[in-house]
């Protein structure tokens, strides 16, 4: 089977290099990170179309102290919102944001599938969960509706001829 790629490829190899490092860190600690935004999208429709211009992750906030201690060491920019109860990484151009569940996801199970891409493991929210996250985007979206709308069909389509089995994990 042929490798896809989103249409910023060369972007999105180094964000997914950029993830891959973090994400062996996280998972010596034991710390659960859930993809989910676009890439999780791309990693499940595979739409050439799109770019991924930075990863979306899902994190429990009781982790943000040994998430930013991480950063600190590996010398990698960081920028904390107490307010919005978010920190986003930087290297360079590329950007990892790390959600509160409690704040942004609070009544959101966080039932999951794993993927490979290039060997990096990437744990995505469930093909259904992130559909409903692309509807309330879209339903309460200001500034990217129609993205989010598209994104949205796209899913729903998907789990329209997607065996039941696939959608659960």
């Amino acid at each position: 089977m042929k490798k896809s790629f989103p249409k910023n490829k060369s972007v999105f190899l180094n964000l997914i290099s950029f993830y891959q490092e973090l994400s062996k860190e996280f998972e010596n600690d034991s710390i659960k990170l859930v993809v989910y935004g676009s890439l999780a999208y791309f990693v499940f429709t595979r739409d050439k179309t799109i770019e991924v211009k930075d990863i979306d992750l899902i994190v429990e906030e009781k982790y943000f102290k040994r998430i930013i201690s991480i950063l600190k060491n590996h010398k990698i920019d960081y920028k904390y919102s107490k307010k919005w109860h978010v920190i986003k990484a930087y290297r360079e151009k590329l950007k990892i944001d790390f959600d509160s569940k409690e704040y942004w996801h609070k009544n959101l199970p966080l039932k999951t599938r794993l993927f490979s891409f290039n060997g990096v493991k990437i744990n995505c929210l469930s093909l259904n969960l992130l559909t409903d996250v692309y509807k309330k985007a879209y339903e309460n979206a200001r500034d990217k509706k129609k993205e989010y709308k598209i994104k949205y069909n796209n899913l729903k389509r998907l789990m329209s001829i997607t065996p039941p089995f696939f959608n659960c994990f």
